[in-house]
């Protein structure tokens, strides 16, 4: 039993759903069976791109050779925590039509914990990329023995244990999953203020979200530093033109970096006011969190999971060569990426090899003279 400002509400796993609605939401008009069939339709969607987007960049990157490497290896973890993140939409969608949570307490404790590990695996994922990112930008010369395979499954290794550190302790009752604003999905327990459920929360926000947070920010923060510098250093400097290579890897990793910080700040747009307003409904008034402004950063945090595949369709070269060669299908009626033909595209695209710097949108050589990354 806990104690919740008064009201004496049970576990999931002793007592019934209806026992656990936080008394808050309580306090509000039942919600009308059109918005629960508006959630339940903006559910389905998002686990359709979800799961078929992020599956699709699973398999160009493992499939593809020249995409194998170490550090492609993250943005595959990335995809893994995205595509795991969009299969539990269903139960949201299946529950939203049937206005209530219908698949029972261990189900939505289990739902809980499974968006909850994949939520902190895609933030920490992102910290490790952030990272990898600075230090092939920085360091070009060691970043190939540097990030090894070994190297990356040992980072996405800590990803996982970490994640999953921090998804387990609800269970352990340090914490709770509960049914959110809708009440047709559930997540951790953001309202009930006890000094274990307030810890907890303060301990999951800064441990899971703030410190991989501050990570990427310095580093993606020290790589513009960098960049500014090396830009202005070569605007000054003349070049012979076997710098050609490293101009061309440059822009390759520049490229990369730009993709990923795509990603994260989607990410944050997505998550960031769902945070605040937890941590609003842990410290601030609670008339300000609604069911509806509550759901609605659910549903806004929960579409992130679609962002990923977006971004590499969009803004990723090599990915996009990759798909083509698979599933020219997808291409028609599309302008495929600075390239006159398909012909000369399909050439272009079996060209890439292992240390392929024809990430640039055009392969010809640059002028070392006069050339700024």
């Amino acid at each position: 039993m806990k104690n919740v400002e008064g009201v004496h509400t049970i576990s999931l796993t002793n007592g019934t759903l209806d026992d656990f609605v936080h008394p808050h939401w309580k306090t509000f008009p039942d919600i009308s069976a059109e918005w629960h069939y508006f959630i339940g339709v903006l559910a389905a969607v998002i686990c359709v791109i979800g799961v078929l987007g992020n599956a699709l960049v699973i398999w160009i990157f493992c499939s593809n050779h020249s995409m194998r490497t170490a550090s492609n290896m993250l943005l595959v973890n990335l995809a893994v925590s995205d595509l795991g993140f969009s299969m539990f939409l269903p139960l949201m969608s299946i529950s939203s039509f049937n206005q209530k949570w219908i698949f029972g307490n261990i189900v939505c404790e289990l739902y809980g914990f499974g968006c909850g590990i994949f939520g902190l695996m895609s933030i920490n994922t992102m910290a490790a990329i952030a990272a990898d990112r600075y230090y092939a930008i920085s360091h070009p010369l060691e970043i190939a023995s540097y990030m090894t395979r070994k190297r990356a499954l040992f980072i996405i290794l800590i990803v996982w244990i970490w994640s999953t550190a921090w998804a387990i302790p609800p269970v352990l009752d340090w914490g709770a999953y509960i049914l959110e604003a809708f009440q047709t999905s559930c997540t951790f327990d953001f309202l009930t203020r006890t000094y274990d459920n307030q810890s907890f929360i303060v301990c999951v926000y800064v441990c899971g979200f703030l410190v991989p947070l501050t990570f990427i920010v310095v580093s993606y923060f020290k790589l513009f530093v960098y960049l500014k510098r090396h830009t202005q250093f070569m605007a000054r400097t003349p070049m012979q033109s076997s710098c050609n290579s490293r101009i061309r890897s440059t822009r390759v990793e520049i490229r990369v970096a730009r993709v990923a910080i795509t990603i994260v700040v989607l990410f944050l747009l997505s998550w960031s006011p769902y945070a605040i307003v937890a941590l609003i409904a842990q410290f601030g008034p609670l008339e300000y969190v609604s069911p509806y402004v509550a759901e609605f950063l659910v549903i806004i945090a929960k579409s992130s999971a679609v962002f990923n595949p977006v971004v590499y369709a969009l803004s990723h070269p090599r990915f996009r060569i990759a798909l083509y060669k698979k599933l020219p299908c997808l291409f028609c009626g599309v302008r495929t990426p600075n390239v006159t033909s398909r012909q000369s595209f399909t050439q272009y695209a079996e060209t890439i090899g292992e240390n392929t710097v024809h990430l640039v949108t055009k392969p010809e050589t640059p002028n070392c003279a006069s050339s700024q990354v």
